[in-house]
């Protein structure tokens, strides 16, 4: 009888954690999720190959070289769209869903690897973190989070039992974390140094078993190179000799502070600086202190560091999401925390529950709409059609460099009269708060849309959301 009381309190704490992940993700959707240009690339990569029937090599580009991921993500988006009938919002419906999947997954990983304990803590965080959240409700990470802890989840597994089975799948993700994401280049870096500092021992067979696996993922790529004079090749050789002087102390001080801004974001959305304090020591405490297996230590320290390392060469901006793939181990490192406050003090530890959740669930009940979300390009979109009847007519975009910021992909969806030929009817989309962000007339929460009917123009929307 108590095993069984046992069980059921686990799993009534897992459904717990599952509804609180289900609102992080799904509470004002629409309201809140974005359609731009990345969006729209892959709307159109999509209706290319289901509506032209044009098969695609590559997926996206990634950052401002001419480096391309795999196409795998895109064939799989294939089926979102098909589902939800080509209509955008399907790819964030999905990502939301996936991560509850993800949920479940942080407790069964997290119990086989540390303890049922660390495993219902850690899912708590990720189903409850409103900074992890957010990439859940974008294609930026569909996906990813599950690749990126399967890895950790496969590379722990292989180096404590010295299974081919394991080793064989840590290649099969590893290979189509590159389908996802260029910051996938972490993934094998961390495996070989794991394998060269825990020195497991496998047969020569499974190694080139392995390889073979995570080379097959590079095929369409190759194709690709092969087609179009190896533009992507090309990419990463500019990318590896671009000129600029790089200061690398500057950089590993940027990229150590990011590391800790998210390590603080996912427990405390709008943390104050004394956080980034915190987070530092927790890392360390908890890495210094926890009775983790030699294993699991490797390869969260390499897990933390060798993105960091890598990155030190890069000359542009440094976003938080390239330190994405370290995620997933603060998650752990959250769930292990938790463990051990819960065996110092429960007091304390139902305490910072109460916390960690109020906060996290404050930031989204009270975060405003996106003032150029789907929701509003939807009504824009809606306001012209309604307005030009059964007629064609021409838009034109005012905006930062004249981006079409996915217009263009919703008035196809919406199978309006849009026409790139010459239309009596004109229309300008503007997005004004991207040129007068310091006049009243176009605060924040303003889009206009001018109507142009030869000879003058007029003004038929002006909305504030």
């Amino acid at each position: 009888m108590v095993f069984l009381k046992k069980i059921k309190s686990e799993y009534l704490l897992l459904v717990f954690i599952l509804v609180i992940c289900f609102f992080m993700r799904f509470y004002h959707i629409e309201q809140r999720v974005g359609f731009s240009w990345d969006e729209e690339t892959i709307a159109w990569k999509v209706k290319s190959i289901l509506v032209d029937h044009k098969l695609t090599l590559i997926g996206m580009k990634a950052g401002e070289f001419a480096i391309f991921t795999g196409p795998a993500l895109i064939y799989i988006l294939c089926f979102v769209y098909l589902i939800f009938s080509f209509n955008p919002i399907g790819v964030v419906i999905s990502a939301a869903v996936l991560s509850l999947v993800t949920t479940i997954l942080f407790y069964l990983l997290g119990s086989r690897i540390f303890s049922k304990q660390i495993g219902l803590m850690s899912a708590l965080v990720f189903g409850g973190s409103y900074f992890l959240s957010n990439y859940d409700r974008s294609w930026l990470l569909f996906s990813f989070f599950i690749i990126s802890l399967l890895i950790f989840y496969f590379l722990y597994m292989s180096l404590k039992t010295k299974k081919i089975t394991f080793l064989v799948f840590l290649s099969l993700f590893t290979g189509y974390s590159f389908q996802v994401h260029i910051t996938a280049i972490f993934f094998p870096v961390i495996i070989v140094a794991s394998f060269l500092l825990l020195r497991p021992k496998f047969k020569l067979k499974a190694y080139f078993i392995s390889i073979i696996i995570f080379l097959i993922s590079f095929i369409p790529i190759i194709l690709f190179d092969l087609r179009h004079d190896f533009l992507n090749t090309r990419g990463i050789l500019k990318l590896l000799v671009s000129s600029g002087q790089t200061h690398y102390l500057v950089n590993a001080k940027k990229l150590v502070t990011l590391l800790f801004e998210n390590s603080a974001a996912v427990f405390m959305p709008n943390f104050p600086k004394i956080a980034l304090t915190i987070s530092a020591f927790l890392l360390i405490f908890i890495l210094v202190s926890s009775k983790l297996l030699k294993e699991a230590k490797v390869i969260i320290l390499l897990w933390l560091l060798i993105p960091l390392f890598l990155l030190l060469p890069y000359k542009n901006n440094i976003p938080e999401y390239y330190l994405m793939a370290t995620f997933p181990v603060l998650v752990f490192l959250g769930g292990i925390f938790g463990d051990c406050l819960f065996k110092f003090n429960r007091i304390i530890f139902v305490l910072l529950i109460v916390i960690f959740l109020g906060l996290n669930l404050k930031s989204r009940f009270s975060e405003p709409p996106d003032p150029y979300g789907l929701q509003v390009k939807n009504k824009i979109i809606n306001e012209i059609c309604n307005d030009a009847g059964n007629q064609n007519f021409n838009v034109y975009y005012f905006s930062r460099l004249g981006l079409d910021n996915g217009f263009s992909y919703l008035f196809w969806y919406k199978k309006s009269g849009f026409s790139e030929t010459e239309a009596v009817k004109k229309y300008t989309i503007m997005m004004p708060k991207e040129y007068y962000p310091q006049k009243a007339d176009f605060s924040a929460g303003y889009i206009g849309v001018l109507k142009k009917q030869l000879p003058g123009a007029r003004q038929i929307v002006f909305d504030k959301i």
